[in-house]
């Protein structure tokens, strides 16, 4: 066969596949229409600020606390962009609950099946040690839900804005630049403390929970944090890909417009490397 009619078979070979693929991501972009996140942390960690943030719409009150004796999880719900959202909070259990065998079971009930689990940790926490509250409430996530609880998850460190007043060190430090050092070694730093965590006092698996996560979050009012402009661009990309894949195009259609109108919120390295990477997306279906 000679070379040219070689390329040219090879060519339109090519083009059916492309095609092909084209139609399977289309039809999977447009039949994505639905969010559903998990989100948990002790009362006040201010996981409202971070729905809000991820939605791009104020579904949840500001200060809005579930009584710590409930035996129901509480549902956010929304349709924003012709996208159906829910966000089950669960603050039960890293706070005490006196009737813990209903809220698992609510708790099973209704977030088996979501696409992202977010576990907040106040940035305010100097203690993280075996059987605290904490580990705790990891154990009976993990014996409640497996290894899949932890698949598709983050964590969040919250109040992340008020990172110099908590640490002496990041207040002393001399310059600008050596601030951003020692935050962002303080987030490394829970990064390895979550982690190790998770596989030596919860029995997650390594290799999964070396993937999670772990990034800052602010105030709405107080967007900047030491070392970024804007706390949300990180977090909502991060979240994007550790969510299931069902609900990718779902939670990109979420916050597009936002993307487009509000440029400082989404940093551009952010974005590009969302651009770069698309095609990691569209590997983990096999495509």
């Amino acid at each position: 066969m000679a070379e040219g009619a070689y390329h040219s078979q090879l060519s339109a070979r090519l083009q059916r596949v492309d095609k092909r693929i084209r139609q399977k991501l289309v039809k999977w972009f447009d039949n994505s229409n639905k969010v559903q996140i998990f989100i948990t942390g002790k009362t006040g960690v201010g996981k409202s600020t971070l729905i809000n943030g991820l939605v791009g719409k104020k579904v949840a009150k500001e200060g809005e606390t579930l009584d710590r004796e409930t035996s129901v999880v509480t549902a956010h719900r929304c349709n924003h962009h012709s996208v159906d959202v829910t966000v089950w909070d669960s603050p039960g259990l890293q706070d005490g609950t006196n009737q813990e065998g209903d809220y698992l079971e609510d708790m099973k009930k209704k977030c088996s099946d979501v696409d992202l689990s977010i576990y907040c940790v106040s940035l305010k926490e100097t203690r993280f040690f075996e059987n605290c509250p904490d580990i705790l409430a990891m154990r009976k996530l993990t014996n409640l839900f497996g290894q899949k609880m932890w698949e598709n998850a983050m964590f969040v460190l919250t109040f992340a804005n008020l990172a110099e007043d908590l640490d002496a060190k990041i207040l002393d430090a001399d310059t600008e630049e050596e601030k951003v050092e020692l935050f962002q070694d303080k987030v490394k730093l829970w990064k390895e403390v979550l982690t190790g965590a998770l596989i030596k006092d919860v029995g997650v698996d390594k290799n999964v929970a070396d993937r999670i996560e772990v990034v800052p979050a602010g105030h709405e009012r107080f967007p900047e944090l030491l070392d970024r402009p804007h706390w949300l661009s990180p977090i909502w990309f991060a979240a994007l890909y550790a969510m299931n894949s069902r609900a990718q195009p779902a939670m990109i259609k979420l916050n597009y417009n936002r993307i487009v109108s509000k440029p400082g919120e989404v940093r551009s390295e952010d974005l590009k490397k969302f651009i770069d990477e698309q095609p990691l997306i569209f590997a983990k279906r096999g495509e």
